[in-house]
């Protein structure tokens, strides 16, 4: 399962753990995103989000 989640550049957050953060070219955004194995919870993020769309799916062989 990968989650993300995409933000302004104006918040003020940390990846937690096996997360990625990333900003967005062309773009004022900024992105994390971690791979979770089925029935597995992680922290991913910490701070305080502005504007925020998170998002979920499921990618078969991500984790493999």
């Amino acid at each position: 399962m990968r989650v993300k989640a995409v933000m302004s550049q104006k918040s003020d957050v940390r990846a937690l753990g096996n997360a990625k953060l990333s900003s967005i070219s062309g773009k004022e955004k900024i992105q994390v995103t971690l791979f979770v194995k089925p029935l597995e919870t992680a922290l991913f993020v910490e701070g305080t989000m502005h504007g925020y769309k998170m998002t979920y799916d499921a990618l078969k062989d991500a984790l493999e």
